[in-house]
């Protein structure tokens, strides 16, 4: 996670004095990586699903699925034309953190 918000940060400011110089490519690298932890996700899930546990740990799963595959690509899209969908973005990848540390703790319960 940590990794994630240094290549936000490095995109963000790579752009310059306010001029858009550092292009889309300047996040390329926090976009790879968030496709690559939307990937895990998926790949968590489906080993939730092969594991069987309880009911919690699998809508865990899923709400993770939901949140790196289909709710920051949709706050980044929006982002574009209102800042606020931009917030809303950085906040949803610290939920993602949370929900990931909650099925990790589950998970050491057991």
């Amino acid at each position: 996670m940590a990794v994630q918000i240094f290549l936000a940060g490095l995109g963000v400011f790579s752009f310059g004095n306010g001029d858009r110089s550092g292009g889309d490519h300047a996040f390329s690298a926090h976009q790879g990586l968030g496709f690559a932890i939307a990937g895990a996700s998926v790949l968590l899930l489906a080993l939730a699903i092969a594991a069987r546990p309880d009911k919690l740990a699998l809508w865990l799963a899923v709400a993770l699925v939901v949140q790196t595959c289909l709710l920051k690509s949709l706050l980044d899209g929006l982002a574009d034309n209102t800042a606020v969908f931009g917030g809303l973005h950085a906040l949803d990848g610290l939920l993602i953190a949370a929900s990931a540390g909650v099925q990790y703790a589950l998970a050491r319960r057991r």
